[in-house]
Parts: structure tokens; C-alpha cells; sequence
């Protein structure tokens, strides 16, 4: 991924002041990257809705509400000799998806992190694709916690993954308040303010500029 520098002869007064045009940047806001994170996210979440309608839910997590109301099945162990096997395959495998899906969601979103805090060291993204990658991860990091309800029982019997997911979300989490601190500036979002021209925008301002009006 190819972040760009601060452009040269420019300083954050300058873009604070006057603002400047989005530039465009595939790497982040390209087709091809938002289908890869939306596609992965939304597969993720749907095979997380269709374990609580068929069943897959361990019964341990489930409250009065979840099952009368809502009327989701708790899920129960397949292991008496009436098992039908292929209900057993069909439990492992859906479980097995989500495990692996729900992984790349933690990798993911770590990785659109470090690509947008590579651009606030170079000074080169913007405001419009900083909010992108912010968003992506909150993305990501939003459908893993939905796919944890489904894992529990894997999780219980797994210590290591356990470790590995609690290691992964708290770093994810540490990078997203980070990731946060730009955005409090009481200019940011801002499409236009007074004094800048009608062809700029706030939201073409690079996004480090944003990081000392906080």
C-alpha cells in the first residue's frame, strides 16, 4: 500500500485555513478494497445470523429474552447414537467458517490501522480516507464480537486461541482509540468553514493537521 507524503511547500496552517480537494487514493477508498473488507464482514455476520436461527448458540449464553421472545435454539451436543451425522458435519463446518472469518476480521483491521497511522506519520492522507480506515476498522472489529457468541465453545476448549483473540482485540481496541484522537478536533468532518475556497474542502485537509487542534 502506497501511503503519500505531506505535500511539499505546504504547512497545516495553510490547509487549516484555506482547505484543499480530496485526492483520490485506490489503496484505501478503491473499489476492489472496500469490496474486500464489506463482502468478508457481511459473509461473516450472515453466517452468524444463520447459526442463531438454526441453532448453534451455546445454551450458556443465552438469557429468558433470547429464547421466549426472540425464540433462538440453544445449541446441544450431537453425541447420542440418534445423531443424524450430517447435522453434526454441518454444525462443525459452520462453526469452523465463522472461526476462520471471524480471525481475518481481527488481521484486517489491524492492518487498515497501521496503513492509516503510516499515513499520519508521513503526513500524506487526508481527512476523507483517515475517516475511511477508521470506519473499516470499526467495521471489523464490530462483526468479530458478533462471531464470539458462536465460538464460545470452541474458545472454552481452545486456551491458546483464547489467548490469541484476547491478545488481537485488545491491541485492535488500543489502535482504535488511537486512531480516535484526530477526530476530536472540534474542525474535523467539516465540509466547508469560513474563508476557504468554494473549490476545497474539509475534508481534502491531511489528517495529521488535525492532530494538534484536539
Amino acid at each position: 500500500m502506497s501511503i503519500r507524503p505531506f505535500p511539499p511547500g505546504k504547512e497545516c496552517l495553510d490547509f487549516l485555513r484555506d482547505g484543499a480537494q480530496p485526492v483520490p487514493d485506490s489503496d484505501i477508498s478503491g473499489l476492489g478494497v472496500i469490496l474486500a473488507f464489506t463482502v468478508s464482514a457481511y459473509l461473516t455476520f450472515a453466517l452468524v445470523l444463520v447459526s442463531y436461527l438454526f441453532g448453534q448458540v451455546d445454551s450458556s449464553l443465552l438469557n429468558t429474552v433470547d429464547t421466549q421472545v426472540f425464540h433462538v435454539r440453544p445449541f446441544r451436543a450431537l453425541r447420542s447414537r440418534n445423531d443424524r451425522p450430517t447435522r453434526l458435519r454441518v454444525s462443525q463446518a459452520l462453526r469452523q467458517a465463522i472461526l476462520a472469518l471471524s480471525d481475518q476480521q481481527i488481521v484486517t483491521g489491524i492492518a487498515i490501522l497501521g496503513a492509516g497511522f503510516q499515513g499520519l506519520r508521513l503526513g500524506g492522507i487526508d481527512s476523507y480516507h483517515y475517516q475511511t480506515v477508521i470506519y473499516l476498522a470499526w467495521m471489523s472489529s464490530s462483526v468479530h464480537l458478533s462471531a464470539l457468541s458462536i465460538l464460545a465453545p470452541i474458545l472454552k476448549e481452545r486456551p491458546a486461541l483464547r489467548i490469541w483473540r484476547l491478545v488481537g482485540m485488545l491491541v485492535l481496541l488500543v489502535l482504535l482509540i488511537i486512531a480516535l484522537i484526530p477526530t476530536l478536533s472540534n474542525d474535523w468532518g467539516l465540509l466547508t468553514w469560513e474563508g476557504m475556497a468554494s473549490t476545497n474542502s474539509g475534508w481534502g485537509v491531511p489528517a495529521v493537521c488535525f492532530w494538534a487542534t484536539t
